[in-house]
């Protein structure tokens, strides 16, 4: 799982700091069966966003899955972009179909709860 907050089970987690640490991933090429990036690629710049599905599918064997959770809240967005001094953009569908179309991924399923989008890839 990758997580933009401090894990609080401390039970066989990874802790790296991917922005500083950018091949860190390399390590576990093929290596997870499933890989979660919940509420991490709207806080991130564009060019973290594409790292960070570029490293999710290089850590996924062959038929792993990977599932992104983005809120779909526009009274959240606007809230963030006030604290971040800029525009921010809710990540949609058609956004995270651009971010995962130059990968081995094939979309199994999108659910939408208590707004929050959920998408679920299988590595192909």
């Amino acid at each position: 799982i990758l997580m933009d907050k401090e894990n609080q089970t401390k039970k066989n987690i990874i802790q790296v700091d991917f922005e500083r640490e950018m091949g860190w991933y390399k390590n576990y090429t093929h290596f997870f069966d499933l890989v979660i990036l919940s509420e991490v690629l709207h806080c991130k710049t564009p060019i973290f966003q594409e790292y960070l599905i570029k490293s999710s599918v290089n850590m996924l064997k062959q038929g792993g899955q990977i599932v992104i959770v983005e809120n779909t809240d526009y009274c959240m967005a606007y809230r963030i972009s006030k604290i971040k001094n800029g525009a921010y953009q809710v990540l949609n569908v058609n956004h995270i179909s651009r971010l995962t179309s130059n990968y081995p991924l094939r979309l199994v399923k999108v659910e939408t709860i208590q707004r929050h989008n959920i998408y679920l890839y299988e590595k192909i």
